[in-house]
């Protein structure tokens, strides 16, 4: 987040996690951060079904989460909702492979 903050100074951040108690942990672990930036924001919800008005970001990252949607199709589709018309999307992930045996 800090270095998003002093690269890009953006509007607003917003953290997605489909688990109510990740919110919590990332709220809690950087409370004295947020007090310094009402900027920041963190949400429990699902990147299949992203809880915000269509067009509401400029940019959306999802770093090593990818693996955990239940739909790929499903998050991309929501990516394209939520973002605003030239909006850009930024996947980093992995995928295990399985090995035949």
């Amino acid at each position: 987040m800090r270095n998003i903050i002093q690269q890009f100074c953006p509007k607003r951040i917003v953290g997605l996690d489909a688990v109510y108690q990740q919110t919590e942990r990332a709220k809690h672990r950087h409370a004295d951060f947020l007090k310094l930036h009402p900027e920041i924001k963190f949400f429990t919800g699902l990147a299949e079904k992203i809880p915000f008005q269509n067009n509401s970001f400029s940019h959306l990252i999802s770093i090593e989460a990818a693996l955990h949607f239940s739909s790929m199709t499903d998050f991309f589709h929501e990516a394209s909702r939520v973002l605003k018309p030239d909006g850009k999307l930024l996947v980093a992930t992995f995928f295990l492979k399985m090995q035949k045996r």
